[in-house]
């Protein structure tokens, strides 16, 4: 991966994923004064297996999924980025999006 597609998949990967880097989750206020407390919860912490989900991917499904999903970047745009061809780039952010949801519905699933 090029230097500079690393550091924007950091620095993507750490506002999309502030519990993996010690920084607390805040919903928007508008959208908390309206939840049930137990909703408020289980918002969070699906939230957080989320980004958890998302920490624990491979480097290279993670960089696809935060610069498609997160920064919204095209796709022949993160090809270029991260020097790899559109079928890789599918195949990665496939799995990637695959293994997210899993993650979430099995801690979602087990409650």
């Amino acid at each position: 991966m090029h230097p500079q597609a690393a550091a924007r998949v950091v620095d993507a990967h750490e506002s999309l994923c502030p519990i993996v880097h010690h920084r607390a989750i805040d919903l928007p206020q508008r959208h908390a004064d309206r939840l049930h407390p137990e909703d408020l919860l289980l918002t969070r912490e699906a939230v957080a297996r989320l980004q958890g989900a998302i920490a624990d991917l491979p480097e290279g499904q993670r960089a696809v999924i935060t610069l498609r999903d997160h920064e919204g970047l095209a796709a022949p745009d993160v090809c270029n980025i991260l020097g790899i061809s559109e079928t890789n780039q599918r195949v990665l952010l496939h799995r990637a999006r695959t293994t997210v949801r899993a993650a979430v519905a099995d801690r979602l699933g087990s409650r």
